[in-house]
């Protein structure tokens, strides 16, 4: 009934704007009339996006690591100490979902880690169209549209769809990636310093965030240099390269030096490419993977090639220099932004482990530059011949968006009700009835909020094993229940990762649990116990 209502709300606000603002173009009054409509069903999609979250055991595992920051665990561990848990990434990784830590259920916290990364990953886009130099309410409402528009290509696309609506690192990367850039492209008084600084300081915390990112430690004082020239651009490394040792050398000071290089840079080094063992067999995934980045990003690279080609040939008088274009064309920053980040995304994806996630590092700012270019033309702040079908495309994505994500909201009622009802929170809800009992290799996080201690994830053990640090016993007898009586693997290990190992990793670690059994508070779980 409540979505109804707001349904309805919404309706009875647009027709409202719509009849009162008959001074407005018809474009623009379409437009502020379907804003109301666009927003509610952007909200639905976002909330369909986080409801099937709990459900995965990735989110749950990644919060245990911020989780366990409360709980008097350490962040970064060596080799052969403290559980195994995932602690791949950059401190800012788990720091940015402290809120997350507000809650008291598994659910709850995977929820509210989900509104964290829907917040990193949407609000600097939103400042950054809504920020720029817009005179009339109408280019406000035009600006919005083309949040939405971007907001909408980010759900239909998989690689940003994973990163936007993660427990993960990409989200806050990004985002911090994000407002880099954003900092240089309102950048207007050249001699400040300032504006450089805080830029810098935060490339270097996006690539504290996740490894990824550090191509932006090399695109952006390029894009500096190539707009302002080499001063400015060695005023930005020299920016870069203080912001980085104090950034450093804080993590240095917090955390032990051994245990977070260990985790963040020799584990990540050492990992294989997926199915590649000689050049050739390289040489193939390489290219597989170089493919289905095309496939992701191509249209953005074809929308911004076009409108660069077709300002040049539109262009009266003698051909404008590369730099005085980049001037003119601030949204080359994010271009720049993505096309640097090209190598590492796919890297990224072809390591083990790796998934179409890390393409968000390159889609993401292709995608807001084609965002910039759309709402320069539909604005009409630089008049041409596109802005007529630029000021109509807006609508007609609007439009086209509602349409295809309308109808898959119609099962959101059943899924708001059914969400409690996962794997998280049926492992927390038996240990806190028996503490100690069950080892959950798959749900850190349901055992460290039931019994407040901290196990290790499978996972993270077949990923350090595979980098070629292997587990002994002792270390990994250590730091599972010592009483437990059996070993539960939730539905999702069993469907989606058996044929990676997991399951008969931590069987062949614990061999005496061999009895396949039932718990009949744990359905779905594949459990075993010790033979009597």
């Amino acid at each position: 009934m409540l979505l109804v209502f707001v349904a309805c709300i919404s309706l009875v606000l647009g027709l409202y704007l719509f009849t009162h603002l008959s001074y407005w173009k018809m474009v623009d009054r379409f437009l502020a009339g379907f804003t109301p409509i666009v927003a509610v069903i952007l909200l639905g999609v976002a909330v369909d996006q986080l409801l099937p979250t709990p459900l995965w055991d990735w989110h749950a595992s990644r919060l245990a690591s911020t989780f366990a920051l409360t709980h008097g665990y350490e962040l970064y561990y060596g080799p052969d100490q403290g559980p195994i848990f995932s602690t791949h990434k950059g401190p800012l990784a788990y720091w940015a979902y402290l809120p997350a830590t507000l809650a008291q259920s598994p659910t709850a916290a995977i929820v509210l880690g989900e509104c964290v990364a829907l917040a990193c990953f949407f609000l600097p886009i939103l400042y950054l169209l809504l920020a720029g130099s817009f005179k009339t309410q109408q280019q406000r409402v035009m600006a919005l549209s083309a949040f939405f528009c971007f907001s909408f290509l980010a759900f239909t696309s998989e690689p940003l769809r994973l990163s936007a609506s993660a427990v993960h690192a990409d989200a806050p990367a990004l985002g911090l990636g994000a407002i880099a850039c954003i900092i240089l492209y309102f950048r207007k008084d050249r001699s400040s310093m300032l504006a450089l600084i805080t830029s810098a300081l935060f490339v270097v915390l996006s690539v504290w965030t996740k490894q990824i990112a550090f191509p932006l430690l090399v695109g952006l004082p390029l894009y500096v240099w190539l707009t302002e020239g080499f001063k400015p651009a060695l005023r930005y490394v020299a920016s870069l390269v203080v912001a980085g040792l104090v950034v450093s050398g804080l993590f240095l000071l917090i955390f032990d030096a051994q245990a977070l290089i260990f985790n963040t840079v020799a584990i990540a080094k050492n990992h294989s490419w997926q199915q590649a063992s000689g050049l050739k067999e390289q040489a193939k995934v390489l290219m597989l993977g170089a493919q289905k980045l095309l496939q992701s990003g191509f249209v953005y690279c074809i929308a911004l090639a076009f409108y660069g080609l077709y300002q040049q040939a539109t262009r009266q008088g003698k051909p404008t220099s590369l730099r005085q274009w980049l001037r003119e064309n601030r949204w080359t920053v994010f271009l720049v932004a993505g096309l640097v980040t090209v190598p590492t995304s796919i890297l990224g994806y072809i390591k083990v482990g790796g998934y179409y996630n890390n393409f968000s590092f390159t889609i993401y700012f292709l995608l807001t530059a084609t965002i910039l270019v759309l709402l320069e033309t539909a604005s009409d702040l630089s008049p041409n011949a596109l802005a007529p079908a630029g000021r109509l495309l807006v609508p007609v994505l609007l439009v086209a968006f509602v349409c295809v994500e309308t109808p898959l909201l119609y099962n959101l009622p059943w899924k708001i009700s059914t969400a409690a009802k996962n794997d998280q929170q049926l492992a927390y809800n038996y240990d806190r009835q028996h503490p100690g009992e069950v080892y959950f290799p798959w749900n850190p996080l349901s055992t460290l909020l039931g019994e407040g201690r901290l196990y290790h994830f499978e996972f993270s053990v077949i990923d350090r094993n595979l980098a070629g640090f292997t587990v002994t016993p002792e270390h990994f007898r250590a730091h599972i229940p010592s009483a437990a009586q059996f070993i539960a693997f939730s539905s999702y290990s069993q469907e989606s990762l058996g044929n990676l190992g997991a399951i008969q990793t931590t069987l062949d670690y614990l061999p005496e649990f061999s009895v396949k059994t039932e718990i009949k508070e744990l359905p779905g779980f594949l459990v075993y116990a010790k033979p009597q």
